[in-house]
C-alpha cells in the first residue's frame, strides 16, 4: 500500500491504521483512506524499525508491523478489529487502557493539555525500551527522561507499555510544566492551541524555559504587550541540538508555530 491517486481505501487501510495506532505511530482511523497522514505514520515506523523508509507497506513492512504488535503482547487480528478512537493498548490484550483523561479544573487549559499530548505523541514517538536521544540522554516512552519518582531513565531499565508512557507524559505536563507556564503573564488569556504549543515546546526544551538562560528572546516575546504576534517567530528559532540544526526539531517548531497561529491542529493535506 502507498499514497496513490485515486487513494487506496477500505478495510485493509483501516487495519493498517489501527496497527499503527496500537504501536503509537497514529491516532486516527476514522477515514479509511491511505493518504499523506497514514504515509507519514508508516515512514516513522519504518525509520524506527530500520527498514527502507519509502512510505510503502510491502511484505517486509507488513511483517515488521506484525512482529512489533506481537512483541507488545498484542494479536494483530484483534488489533485490526479495535477502533483507534475507542481505547489504547497495554501489554495485555485483556487490559484495554482508556485514552488520557482531561485535566481537571480549567477547561481551556485541559483542552490545551490534551492537544499538547497529541503533539508529544506525534513528535516524540513511542519507544518501549530505553534509548539514547540525539544528545545522548537516556529516554523511554514518549520522550521521558525522568520518571515521576524523580529517578532518571537508565538504559538498563525494563521496557514500558504505551499506557504507562502516556501516564508519564501527562504527569510531566501537569506536575512539572504547567506550574512553570502559569507564571507567564498572558497564560490565562491564551487559547488552547497557544497553550498546547508552549507545553509541547517546554516538553521538548525544558519546563523552566520561561525566564531561563538561553531563552531570552521567547521570554521577552511572552512578556510583550504584542505577545500573540511576537511568540510564533520566536518558537521557530529553537531548532538546535548539540549546536546543530535538526530537521526533526525544525519540523516540530514549524508545527508548534502553526498550532499557535491556528488555535489547534493545522489542516494537513
Amino acid at each position: 500500500m502507498s499514497v496513490k491517486n485515486p487513494r487506496i481505501q477500505g478495510e485493509k487501510v483501516t487495519s493498517l491504521q489501527r496497527a499503527l495506532c496500537a504501536l503509537g505511530f497514529a491516532k486516527d482511523d476514522s477515514v479509511a483512506v491511505y493518504g499523506y497522514s497514514t504515509e507519514s505514520s508508516v515512514r516513522k515506523f519504518q525509520t524506527q524499525s530500520g527498514l527502507e523508509v519509502d512510505g510503502i507497506v510491502g511484505p517486509r513492512t507488513s511483517d515488521a508491523l506484525c512482529a512489533a504488535l506481537q512483541a507488545m503482547g498484542l494479536n494483530p487480528s484483534n488489533v485490526a478489529s479495535r477502533p483507534c478512537n475507542s481505547e489504547s493498548y497495554s501489554d495485555s490484550e485483556n487490559e484495554p487502557v482508556p485514552r488520557p483523561k482531561p485535566t481537571p479544573g480549567n477547561s481551556k487549559e485541559s483542552e490545551g493539555v490534551d492537544l499538547s499530548l497529541d503533539l508529544v505523541r506525534e513528535f516524540e514517538g513511542f519507544v518501549p525500551k530505553p534509548y539514547s536521544d540525539a544528545v545522548g540522554i537516556s529516554t523511554i516512552g514518549y520522550g521521558t527522561t525522568v520518571y515521576p519518582s524523580g529517578e532518571k531513565v537508565s538504559l538498563r531499565d525494563p521496557p514500558i507499555s504505551q499506557s504507562k508512557a502516556l501516564d508519564y507524559a501527562r504527569f510531566w505536563i501537569e506536575q512539572r510544566i504547567l506550574p512553570n507556564l502559569r507564571a507567564i503573564p498572558p497564560w490565562r488569556s491564551m487559547n488552547p492551541g497557544q497553550q498546547a504549543a508552549l507545553i509541547s515546546f517546554a516538553y521538548n526544551l525544558g519546563e523552566s524555559f520561561y525566564g531561563g538562560k538561553g531563552f531570552g528572546s521567547i521570554t521577552a516575546a511572552l512578556n510583550s504587550p504584542n505577545w500573540e504576534d511576537s511568540v510564533p517567530e520566536q518558537i521557530s528559532r529553537y531548532h538546535y541540538a548539540g549546536g546543530k540544526p535538526l530537521k526533526g526539531l525544525i519540523r516540530r517548531r514549524e508545527y508548534e508555530r502553526a498550532v499557535w497561529e491556528n488555535g489547534g491542529h493545522p489542516e494537513v493535506s
